[in-house]
């Protein structure tokens, strides 16, 4: 085979490989991106509520731009992995997630806004800056796993770190409204609503309150780290804080294994 030819076939093969790399990464968009919920049952997402009424149908419809605020964690789509409740990967794809329904908005190949069939879509895990190596925050759906005021939680909760130590986080949206201009109009907005969980080796336990005092009381041996929780001035009022010291405990707990 002359030289011309050889250069010829190491091009083309260089060509394929690209061409496969492309479709499979999230720019792509490829069959193995998205994923396979052809099996499910989907609906639009909706991007209006029911203010008044809502118990009887008679209640305004409100578009969310007419609520100062946002429904969504965030209002930029992330990209995510999709999971079972088997915990097998469904495929990838951009998502938000509705705080006001308590839903997982994501798209579908034609750029359609659906919502992710909770029966099936079990947990979401958001990657940073499309690095499907990377994980920001997770959302999972654990029916029957946490209890609110007594109730079963059927949220998208939060998981703010990872490990056997862990903070969890339910949020929820509600619109309210006030009066302006004398009365002669209506402002609506968006509130919001925080419960925090402590999950130590699967021990679910609500933090009704973030204290010290209320935090460490689920964290086994917490005394120890009197002194590192005091040199890194831990605020048990902020999360991002607790999440510091539970990365920290975890890490320490792993190495005296």
């Amino acid at each position: 085979m002359g030289l011309k030819y050889i250069y010829l076939f190491i091009c083309s093969g260089l060509l394929i490989c690209c061409v496969q790399t492309r479709a499979q990464s999230p720019s792509g968009m490829g069959s193995n991106y998205l994923p396979d919920l052809s099996g499910a049952k989907f609906t639009l997402a909706v991007h209006e509520v029911s203010f008044e009424g809502m118990n009887n149908g008679s209640g305004k419809r409100l578009n969310y731009s007419e609520v100062k605020g946002s429904p969504f964690w965030k209002e930029e789509f992330s990209l995510a992995s999709l999971y079972t409740y088997d915990n097998i990967l469904l495929g990838r794809t951009m998502v938000r997630i509705n705080f006001l329904t308590g839903e997982i908005y994501y798209l579908d190949k034609d750029q359609r806004e659906l919502v992710a069939p909770r029966d099936l879509v079990r947990k979401v895990n958001i990657h940073p800056q499309m690095d499907t190596s990377r994980l920001l925050t997770v959302f999972k759906s654990s029916p029957g796993e946490i209890f609110l005021n007594e109730k079963p939680a059927e949220d998208y909760v939060q998981e703010l770190n990872q490990g056997d130590l862990k903070l969890m986080k339910i949020t929820r949206r509600e619109v309210g409204s006030a009066d302006s201009l004398f009365g002669t109009m209506k402002r609506y907005f968006f509130t919001t609503d925080e419960y925090y969980f402590v999950n130590y080796n699967k021990g679910i336990h609500q933090v009704k309150k973030l204290s010290k005092e209320a935090v460490l009381s689920w964290v086994p041996g917490s005394a120890a780290y009197d002194k590192w929780l005091a040199e890194n001035k831990i605020n048990f009022k902020k999360e991002e804080d607790i999440v510091r010291f539970f990365s920290y405990y975890n890490q320490q707990q792993k190495s005296s294994r």
